[in-house]
């Protein structure tokens, strides 16, 4: 285009198009926002085979404990433990523990009136990297009407990084799960302890497999 305006001397033309193209840039940048911020999140992926650490597994039981008792007591919780998406940004929008993941920590931070409890707690590398993490919100037409925030943001999480997002409903005490966006619901402690083996420690083994046949 700016040859053509170059080459036959459209000189109004050639003076407008870099206004032209920013504007078009920016218009871009606006509407498709959430697209480019879930594409720069999925940057840090490291891809599909990446090695699990073994903190994975100390993770579970006293999560599982901390969600169970959560759940009796009906207070609420919502929960984001990192896989091959690293969470950086995420987590600077919260306050740096950099804690072993206890039952009672988990639920001193939830317990409400404290500071932290409305927001998230991010887990990294097996220990609690931050709370009071703000995760994104999904689309309304991508949840059911009757969940609240807490359920909204766990499935935002889940959509835009590689995360097992736990949350514990405030009204009900019902126990959820969200993976790449979609919404699991009525879970056990059992049945929580069951999903986050598989997704948190079978990649991991699988892994594993695959090196001592190349082997």
């Amino acid at each position: 285009m700016r040859l053509l305006t170059v080459w036959y001397e459209f000189d109004r033309i050639n003076v407008l198009y870099p206004y032209f193209i920013l504007a078009v840039f920016l218009v871009s940048l606006v509407a498709f926002q959430t697209e480019l911020r879930r594409m720069l999140l999925r940057l840090g992926e490291a891809g599909w085979l990446q090695s699990w650490s073994r903190s994975s597994a100390r993770v579970i039981d006293p999560l599982v404990e901390a969600v169970a008792r959560l759940s009796k007591k009906k207070i609420g919780a919502l929960i984001a433990i990192e896989r091959s998406t690293e969470m950086g940004a995420l987590v600077e929008s919260g306050v740096h523990l950099d804690a072993e993941v206890t039952t009672e920590l988990l639920e001193t931070i939830f317990w409400p009136g404290t500071a932290l409890h409305d927001m998230g707690v991010i887990i990294q590398q097996g220990r609690v990297s931050a709370a009071g993490c703000q995760f994104p919100l999904a689309e309304s037409g991508d949840v059911d009407r009757s969940l609240g925030s807490r359920h909204r943001a766990a499935i935002g999480m889940s959509q835009e990084v590689d995360a097992v997002v736990i949350v514990v409903s405030e009204e009900t005490g019902t126990i959820s799960v969200a993976i790449r966006g979609r919404l699991r619901r009525a879970l056990t402690p059992d049945t929580l302890r069951e999903v986050l083996a598989t997704e948190l420690l079978a990649p991991r083994r699988k892994e594993a497999k695959s090196a001592r046949k190349a082997a």
